[in-house]
């Protein structure tokens, strides 16, 4: 369902390998999951992944979404934030961030080819990065 002010959007993580998609693995936003440090855990993940979820401000503020996710370490992953122009809700212009478990900044896309937003990464030593979901111009990932 679709609030009023809501911002609903879709995050999907796919592993780049030759293996042919035969169904899609799912999880749904838990609030809260805000900052870094609370990220909502996802665990480890099946490829491809998806998840959707809505940024809903509260007071004003805009919200901004955390997941941490474990994979195998040194796989390279692609992460795509999508909004309105994919038809995945409301959201006008998605920002993804990356972060390390510590919640140390690794990289960000704002656009990719139209408004939404697409990472490219290996997934750290660890075997657990972040996602962080907002949109612009939240670079700042507040």
């Amino acid at each position: 369902m679709f609030r009023f002010f809501s911002f609903c959007r879709a995050l999907v993580l796919a592993g780049l390998t030759a293996v042919p998609w035969i169904s899609v693995s799912q999880a749904q936003e838990i609030e809260p999951n805000q900052p870094c440090t609370q990220a909502q855990d996802i665990g480890t993940i099946a490829f491809p992944f998806a998840l959707a979820g809505e940024l809903l401000p509260v007071g004003g503020v805009a919200d901004i979404d955390f997941y941490r996710f474990a994979a195998p370490p040194g796989a390279f992953l692609r992460a795509d934030h999508q909004g309105a122009s994919f038809g995945n809700g409301t959201l006008q212009d998605p920002l993804l961030g990356l972060f390390d478990s510590n919640c140390n900044f690794l990289n960000q896309n704002d656009d990719s080819g139209s408004a939404d937003s697409r990472l490219f990464f290996t997934v750290p030593p660890d075997g657990r990065f972040v996602l962080a979901a907002t949109s612009f111009p939240d670079f700042g990932f507040q």
